[in-house]
Parts: C-alpha cells; structure tokens; sequence
C-alpha cells in the first residue's frame, strides 16, 4: 500500500504494461514510437511518457481508490495477455483468466482519454441543439453547467461504475484472435480498445455492447489481436493467421480513426495514418465533433 507521501499525480489511462508489448527495450527502457495526428510527426518516447493526465481521475482518495482499482485489474489482466500471446490461442483460457481480460477491456472501454472526450462532445451537441428552444430558467441554468470541465469530469469518472457489467457482456461474447503473418505491425493508440458494426454499417447508435453485429478489436502486442464479437456470429475457430495485409490496414486504420491524439507503433512508418488524416482532416482535431443530434427525429449519431 502507498503511503500518504506517494500519492499518484500521473494518472495513466492505457497502461504501461500493456503499452510495453508495442516497445523497443533500449538501456534498460521501454520506448515506443508516437504518431501525433495533431501535427503529423512522430517521435520516439519511453512508454511512461505517453497517455496520462496528473490526475486524470481526480485529487486525493477518490483519485486514487480509481488508480488501485485498475492497478488491480491490470495486474491480474497481464497474466491471461501473457497467456494469450503465448498460446495464440484462447481455448485452454481458463474462466478466471477470461473473466480477469473481460476486466481489463470493460475498463479500456470507459477509462480512456476518448471516453472523456466522446461525453464532452455529447454535451456540447446537447447544448448546442436546445441553446434555441424555449427553456424554463432552471433548465437554461442546468444547461450551462453541462459542459463544464467539472461536470464533463463527473460524468467520465461515474462511468467507471459500469465496469463489472460491462465486464460480465463481453465475457459472454465470442472470443478470438488474429496473428498477424504480414511484414506489417498492428499498431495501437491512446484508446487501444477499438469498436466496429459489419452488420449494422451507417445505422444509428451501432457501437453498443449490445448491438447487433458488434465487434471489438484490441491489438495485444504487434503480432496478436484479439477480437470478442456478437455471439450471433458462427465461428469454427479460435484463433486465425491474417496473412493478407488488407486485413491489418483495416485494424489499423481503426486505430488512427477511433484514437484522441496519438497512434503507436514497434516501427516509425505511419504512411498509412498520415494517409487516412489526408482524406479525413478533422480526426487530426482532438476537439472534434463527435456526436450530432438530428435535427428531425433526435436521435443521436456518433462518428
């Protein structure tokens, strides 16, 4: 236990350990290779060096009773990636283990810098869309105070109490990994955990846990993705050779587009990402626009 003089300033929010799969061991370091989307250029950096905040989940207890909890899911998850990555298969993944991954990705679904990020552009589009409408007084001023810093902060930290739900959805998903067999790495990013819908392309609301066709992809170093999809999906296996290269562009493509700020890689060639942010600019803009309300019939849509 850390004592009173220890408390934890910089609050990562993809951990070090995960990140370390993706590095270079150099002098006894662990460096990876950034890509800022901000800017396009690239650097190398120690992987304690990238995606923290001081004090990203708060000040005092509260912030560090968060930085435990996952201290504590992500020491029990390096056990099933470490099984994971040797077996490069899941089938002899004991339940605990699995239970112990389902912990880990609940908690990179909801703990990210993006998660943030995503809550505030949906109470900027909320604001936006009702500043017009004929509000009572108590309703204009509550409106005000829902995009603060301290209201966006709230939000993020009480979504955290949703870990173990969502934790108990993605066990039951169907369960799978990717190795990569092509000269080209899978990357990851500031929001590792990346969320695709084949079967429900274009609609509205796709990315749920509980929708149909859901897919979630998370590379686990540059070889090894592991994929928990819709259980509506037949699959007759678990584990699969990705021996075309298509299929890691895809993956990473879903990186550079589902990430803040940052893609990381084993190696500086991020052609593919400086690509992507030609034809799509705006994903360059950390503040962009996530989330629209429609006009018409108030659903919302997420980009």
């Amino acid at each position: 236990m850390m004592g009173m003089g220890t408390k934890t300033k910089k609050q990562h929010y993809v951990p070090r350990f995960y990140l370390r799969n993706f590095s270079n061991p150099q002098n006894g370091r662990y460096t990876i290779w950034c890509f800022n989307k901000n800017d396009k250029h690239f650097f190398c950096t120690p992987v304690e060096n990238i995606c923290f905040e001081k004090h990203f989940y708060g000040h005092g207890e509260s912030g560090e009773g968060l930085e435990q909890l996952f201290r504590d899911i992500e020491g029990n998850a390096s056990n099933a990636i470490w099984e994971i990555v040797n077996r490069r298969s899941i089938t002899d993944l004991s339940q605990e283990s699995k239970m112990s991954m389902s912990l880990f990705l609940a908690s990179q679904f909801v703990r990210s810098k993006e998660r943030r990020m995503l809550i505030k552009s949906m109470t900027t589009s909320l604001k936006e869309h009702l500043q017009n409408e004929n509000l009572s007084e108590k309703l204009k001023n509550e409106l005000q105070e829902i995009d603060t810093e301290e209201f966006i902060h709230s939000q993020h930290v009480s979504t955290i109490q949703s870990i173990p739900r969502y934790a108990l959805l993605i066990n039951k998903m169907k369960w799978f990994v990717f190795f990569n067999t092509t000269p080209m790495p899978l990357w990851t990013s500031d929001n590792p955990l990346v969320l695709d819908n084949n079967l429900n392309r274009g609609s509205f609301g796709r990315l749920g846990l509980k929708c149909r066709g859901i897919e979630i992809h998370i590379p686990l170093n540059p070889m090894l993705s592991l994929a928990v999809v819709d259980p509506i999906y037949s699959l007759s296996f678990d584990a699969l050779p990705i021996t075309d290269v298509q299929h890691i562009i895809y993956l990473n493509s879903l990186q550079v587009k589902q990430s803040t700020m940052f893609v990381f890689s084993k190696d500086s060639n991020f052609n593919l990402a400086e690509k992507i942010l030609m034809d799509l600019p705006d994903l360059g803009d950390p503040n962009r626009k996530r989330v629209t309300l429609g006009d018409t019939n108030k659903e919302v849509k997420t980009s």
